[in-house]
């Protein structure tokens, strides 16, 4: 691992079933509101028949068990039943779906089925799986949290013909809680869950949400949230909690302007802060050596159960998330007109402290060992920094617009169709000043280095500028129809056509005022189809066959000093045949599925050993070829009266190609991908149980079983995450229908999860680094929900 990667990894790091009918086309606002059940008291979830459940993944209403698409449907129930307040805690409700460090990857950090994009830095980098919220694909500035929200459907395999390039892998399909015109309504959510109640760390959760009509015709919803978590992570030598909040607000404006024309109008912001984070927390030092001496002056001994840092500076990471968007549906002589425009912006500030050491203590340690001759592979470092001070922090700035209209028909018995067109433009800008510091002798600095010493007597050795500037642009042209050859045998089959012109302009890493700047603009082209044949056994059973097709637009890596090279388009072909059956009296579903996917110029980091030095370079390349395959069931609806489950498992055989070198150029060929456990089941159930006429007894429970996963690009077992099975669950009474309180846990077994591992070898050969999140640890408390 690079220095340069070692700097862009620690920016990165730092910084329900329900029930309804489908609604007439033009009334289908963004997001779909034919998800009306969810989240709904009143409504018994045990008396609903699956096949009502109605997704937008062809974006049109459909039932669920009719799409010929593998989906797991998540409500908005099962989201505040886990306690799902962030994007990735989407991976506990779907077995083929997990994330990497949200802020490490384009787009959030999914992985579908194994596929996902790793990559540390590079400005034109996109997503395997899009997130889409209310009809709005959020590109690099993704949503990062769960608020107010209706449902979200995982559609797994490439979804390209529909959603765009860069969903190659597949889509988080999310859809927020639709305005009411008929009642005023209000919702509050709490979770109070201190170390006091059993949690490792204090976590301290507030939504609420208002329902204003504004006309018989029209309604405001605005939803806000507060989360807070103190500790996950612990800074030893200043005695410090990590502190991590996160406040947003979310409006979504209504109005059914006719009978034939509804307008939507939908804005959110989100501010995260995190303040004394470890960045990169010890998990294994090489032992004997003076990187394990450091930290046992620090009293930390590296560990898979380690959550505790030595830093000693004031390290913090804001990121700021918003945007707007506008859609409209006309319903014109039989077809409805669609048009969704989107406008969305981050920024991220951040100052870190790579080596996570105090200095005194790297001084006295590493870098009285690890000077020129030692045996350790360790470089004699003071300090590391992106970012030079808190006033000079790293920045990086994305923004998104998007335009799409389409054309829609009207429920026909024969043929439905939709054709459109979609913009999409991205921008990308990011400024790293970073310093780096070492134990030099004076004499040495200044004059064999010809370098400044600073007053704590270190030696500069760089004090950098590099900048980042990149922008891409899609237009593409779509369609898909659905033929019905009788009542029981459709055809659905579907083209995109989508042209992609990214540039980018990089100025290496510079120490001079008037910087060298290199621009490389690349084209790319994509042909995108979908075909699947489906047949009706029986009102109950449906059997389908489908082939998919995906792009995802070149990029530039932009990891090598001075130059810039092409990537060129990563394109998947997806096989699956599988079979969607009810039970019950339509009560439970149980849909399996076999998939076989090949993905071709597969867009990953490697590294390559330099023939002359032998030192590994690290950049985004094409992989010649990727397979993933595997099998799927996900089971979801009522066992008996009062018992609501959400089933999903995997088995996945997702291998590196051969001759693939990992980042310490061992040869990863025939091994797993990374992020792409082998097995993997998550379960929620819950049970509820009169007591009165008003007041239920509800208990239930969820559990996340996975193989063992690989988390770097590394052949050593030490990057691999073993084998582990995490429970949670919760126990209380609701009243009237209104009122509700809970004791919860989840992660009661304490399993300290990592969400990635990265390689100490920047600065010292052999370690392990490991960071965590708010699922990582255990957290015990209580939960309050109200309804007015």
């Amino acid at each position: 691992m690079t220095l340069r990667c070692a700097l862009l990894a620690a920016a990165a790091v730092s910084s329900a079933p329900a029930l309804a009918q489908a609604t007439d086309q033009a009334k289908l606002a963004p997001a779909s509101s034919t998800f009306q059940g969810s989240g709904n008291a009143d409504e018994d979830a045990t008396e609903r028949n699956v096949a009502d459940i109605v997704v937008t993944a062809q974006k049109r209403p459909e039932s669920v068990q009719s799409v010929p698409i593998s989906i797991t449907v998540v409500t908005g129930d099962q989201v505040a039943r886990q306690g799902l307040t962030s994007v990735q805690d989407l991976s506990r409700t779907s077995a083929s779906l997990e994330f990497t460090t949200a802020l490490l990857s384009p787009g959030g950090g999914g992985f579908v089925r194994g596929i996902g994009t790793q990559s540390l830095g590079a400005g034109t980098s996109t997503s395997s799986v899009a997130v889409v919220v209310d009809g709005v694909v959020q590109g690099n500035v993704p949503i990062a949290t769960l608020l107010d929200i209706d449902h979200v459907e995982v559609l797994k395999g490439p979804q390209g013909t529909l959603f765009g390039s860069s969903v190659s892998a597949g889509v988080l399909n999310i859809s927020t809680l639709r305005p009411d015109p008929g009642a005023v309504t209000a919702k509050i959510f709490g979770e109070i869950a201190p170390r006091a109640l059993g949690s490792e760390y204090g976590r301290y959760v507030l939504n609420g949400s208002v329902n204003l009509p504004m006309s018989d015709t029209s309604a405001l919803r605005i939803a806000a949230q507060y989360i807070r978590n103190d500790g996950i992570s612990r800074d030893v030598y200043n005695s410090l909690d990590s502190l991590n909040t996160v406040a947003g607000v979310r409006g979504r404006f209504l109005w059914e302007v006719t009978d034939d024309l509804t307008f939507n109008l939908i804005g959110d912001y989100t501010r995260n802060s995190i303040r004394n984070d470890g960045n990169f927390i010890y998990r294994f030092v090489p032992p004997g050596g003076p990187l394990e001496a450091a930290l046992a002056r620090c009293g930390i001994e590296a560990s898979p159960d380690n959550t505790e840092n030595c830093s000693d500076y004031d390290r913090f990471s804001v990121a700021k998330i918003g945007g707007v968007s506008g859609q409209f549906d006309l319903a014109i002589d039989g077809v409805t007109l669609t048009s969704v425009t989107s406008y969305r912006k981050s920024r991220r500030t951040m100052f870190s402290d790579i080596p996570s050491i105090a200095a005194p203590i790297m001084r006295q340690t590493l870098g009285v060992s690890c000077g020129q001759g030692n045996p350790f592979g360790c470089s004699p470092l003071a300090y590391l920094h992106p970012g030079v001070r808190p006033d000079r922090p790293l920045d990086t700035r994305e923004s998104i617009f998007s335009q799409e209209v389409r054309l829609a028909s009207k429920e026909s018995s024969e043929f439905q169709w939709t054709i459109g067109g979609y913009f999409q433009r991205q921008t990308f800008n990011f400024h790293q000043p970073s310093e780096l510091a070492a134990v030099v002798p004076p004499a040495v600095c200044t004059g064999f280095l010809k370098r400044p010493v600073n007053a704590s007597g270190d030696c500069l050795l760089n004090t950098s500028e590099r900048f980042i500037d990149s922008e891409s642009t899609d237009y593409a042209v779509f369609a898909n129809g659905t033929y019905n050859f009788d009542s029981s045998t459709r055809l659905n089959a579907g083209v995109r056509y989508t042209h992609s012109q990214v540039r980018e302009t990089i100025s290496p890493d510079i120490t001079v005022v008037t910087p060298t700047f290199t621009t490389l603009s690349v084209p790319g082209k994509g042909v995108t189809f979908r075909g699947a044949l489906q047949h009706d056994f029986n009102r109950d059973t449906m059997v389908y066959a489908t082939v998919s097709t995906g792009y995802k637009a070149p990029q530039i890596n932009d990891q090598i000093p001075t130059k810039l090279v092409r990537v060129s388009p990563e394109r998947p072909t997806s096989y699956e045949v599988g079979i969607k059956n009810t039970a019950f009296d339509g009560r439970l579903a149980v849909n399996v599925n076999a998939y076989y996917m090949r993905i071709s110029d597969f867009q990953s980091q490697s590294c390559i050993p330099d023939p002359k030095t032998g030192v590994l370079a690290c950049a985004q390349v094409n992989v010649p070829h990727v397979v993933s395959k595997g099998l799927e069931a996900d089971v979801f609806g009522a066992l008996w009266q009062g018992m609501t489950v959400n089933l999903s498992a995997i088995y996945n055989d997702a291998k590196y190609p051969a001759n693939f070198l990992g980042a310490d150029g061992s040869n990863l060929q025939g091994r797993q991908l990374n992020f792409a456990p082998k097995f993997k089941f998550t379960a929620s159930f819950e049970q509820r149980l009169p007591l009165s006429d008003s007041a239920t007894l509800v208990f239930g429970g969820d559990a996340t079983v996975r193989a063992k996963e690989s988390m770097y690009l590394s052949a050593d077992p030490i990057y691999t995450v073993p084998s582990a099975t995490i429970f949670g669950g919760r126990v209380g009474v609701e009243l009237s229908d209104k009122y509700s309180v809970y004791a919860f846990a989840r992660n009661i077994g304490n399993k300290i999860y990592p969400t990635s591992l990265f390689s100490t070898s920047a600065f010292y050969r052999g370690g392990v680094w490991h960071t965590l999140d708010q699922n990582s640890q255990r957290v015990a408390g209580i939960q309050l929900n109200a309804k007015f």
